[in-house]
C-alpha cells in the first residue's frame, strides 16, 4: 500500500514538473513572437501548441493573431540543450544551416532568430511524409522527388565553422564507448554487441564509391524530419521540406540515405523494408540532384553502400533504445543478423556479383535474416 502511495505522488509531481515546464516552454515561444516578429506587441495574442513533426519538444507552433502561423524553436531546449556543448554544432550554426535550406527551397524559411529562439514560416497544410506512407512507399516519383530534396542538401556548402568540421562520425549526442559497455553489463539480450560494434566499427571503407562522399548530412533524416503538402493543381504533385537540422554535421553520404530506408521499420514497425523499385527511384533523384551519373551502375553503387552501411546503423540505434531493444532484436535483427551481414558484405565487395544482387533486391539486413 505504501509503496502503491508513493508511486502515485512521484507521478503526480512528475505530472507537476512537466505542466511547469510546458508553461515555462510557452511563455518563451510567446516571448520570442513578441521579441522577434515585427508589428507583435505584447498585448497580441499568441496561441502556443506542439508541433506534430519530430519528437524533440523544441519546436512549437505559434498561431498569432492576425499574423499567421509560425514555427518558432527554442534553441535552449530538446536536443540542443544535449548537444551544444558536445560534438555537434551550436545553436549559431543551427540557424546557419537552417537559413542555408531555406533559402535553398528545401525547408521552411528562417523569418528571424536570435540566440534564444529561431522563428521559420509555416507551411499551410504541411504535413510528415509518415502521415502518407501507403502512398508515399508505392510511388516511384515520390521516390526520385525525396531522393531529389536530399541530394540538394548534400550540394550545400559547409561553411567555415570549426565546431561543424571537426565532428567524429557518428549517429547520435551520445559517446557510445562509454554507454556501450554499460549496456552490455545491464543487457543480456545485447550480448556480443561489443563484440559487433567493434567487427562493424572496424570495417574496410568502401573506397571510391558515390556513397562514402564527405557531404554536409542532415543527421536524422526520417519520414517525421520530412514534410510535404499536397498540390492544390488537379494532378499536381506535392512539394517536400526537410525540417529538424540539429543533428546536421559532416559525415558520409549514405548515412541519410540508410537512415531513411531503415527508421521507417525501426520506429514505426512498418514490416517491410522499401522495395528495390521505391530505393532505385530515391537513388535516381538524389544522383541527379548532386549531379552525378544516374546511370544503372551508379545507382547499384550508391544502394551497395547503403546496405553496407545499415547494419552499422541499426546496431547504434538498438544499442540506445532502451525498453525497445528486445523487440527490435526479435522483428528487425535476431542473434547472428549482424554477424551474417558482415560476411555476405565482404563477399559480395569482393567480387560475388550474383550474391550482390540478391543484397540489393532484399536488403542486406533481410537477406541474412533468411540465411541464419
Amino acid at each position: 500500500m505504501t509503496e502503491c502511495l508513493r508511486d502515485s505522488m512521484s507521478e503526480e509531481q512528475d505530472n507537476e514538473m512537466d505542466k511547469k515546464n510546458d508553461e515555462s516552454k510557452n511563455l518563451a515561444v510567446k516571448d520570442a513572437c513578441i521579441r522577434l516578429l515585427p508589428n507583435c506587441a505584447e498585448d497580441v495574442d499568441v496561441i502556443v501548441s506542439p508541433t506534430e513533426f519530430g519528437c524533440n519538444k523544441a519546436t512549437f507552433k505559434a498561431s498569432v493573431n492576425g499574423s499567421g502561423d509560425y514555427f518558432v524553436r527554442l534553441l535552449n531546449e530538446g536536443w540542443i540543450s544535449r548537444i551544444e556543448n558536445g560534438p555537434y554544432m551550436p545553436p549559431s550554426s543551427l540557424v546557419q544551416y537552417t537559413h542555408a535550406v531555406g533559402e535553398a527551397g528545401l525547408g521552411p524559411a528562417v523569418l528571424a532568430s536570435d540566440g534564444q529562439a529561431m522563428i521559420q514560416e509555416w507551411v499551410e497544410d504541411m504535413v510528415p511524409v509518415l502521415d502518407n506512407f501507403d502512398v508515399i512507399i508505392n510511388d516511384i516519383e515520390h521516390a526520385v522527388a525525396i531522393g531529389a530534396l536530399l541530394g540538394r542538401m548534400h550540394q550545400l556548402p559547409v561553411y567555415a565553422d570549426k565546431a561543424i568540421r571537426v565532428v567524429p562520425i557518428c549517429y547520435t549526442p551520445w559517446e557510445f564507448d562509454k554507454v556501450l559497455p554499460r549496456l552490455c553489463k545491464q543487457d543480456l539480450d545485447l550480448e556480443n554487441v561489443w563484440v559487433e560494434f567493434n567487427a562493424l566499427w572496424t570495417r574496410p571503407p568502401l573506397e571510391g564509391n558515390l556513397g562514402s562522399r564527405l557531404v554536409l548530412v542532415h543527421g536524422d533524416f526520417h519520414w517525421l524530419n520530412v514534410l510535404m503538402t499536397h498540390s492544390k493543381e488537379e494532378g499536381g504533385r506535392p512539394k517536400f521540406y526537410i525540417i529538424d537540422l540539429e543533428l546536421c554535421r559532416i559525415g558520409i553520404a549514405v548515412e541519410d540515405i540508410a537512415w531513411f530506408f531503415s527508421e521507417v521499420q525501426m520506429n514505426h514497425r512498418r514490416p517491410e523494408y522499401p522495395a528495390l523499385d521505391f530505393r532505385d527511384g530515391f537513388a535516381r533523384g538524389y544522383l541527379q540532384a548532386c549531379g552525378l551519373g544516374d546511370e544503372k551502375r551508379f545507382v547499384n553503387e550508391l544502394l551497395f553502400a547503403v546496405e553496407y552501411e545499415r547494419p552499422w546503423m541499426m546496431m547504434l540505434r538498438m544499442s540506445t533504445w532502451g525498453g525497445q531493444r528486445k523487440t527490435l532484436k526479435k522483428e528487425c535483427a535476431p542473434e547472428g543478423v549482424f554477424a551474417m551481414s558482415r560476411q555476405l558484405l565482404a563477399a559480395a565487395q569482393a567480387g560475388n556479383q550474383s550474391l550482390k544482387h540478391k543484397i540489393l533486391e532484399q536488403g542486406i539486413i533481410e537477406y541474412a535474416r533468411a540465411m541464419i
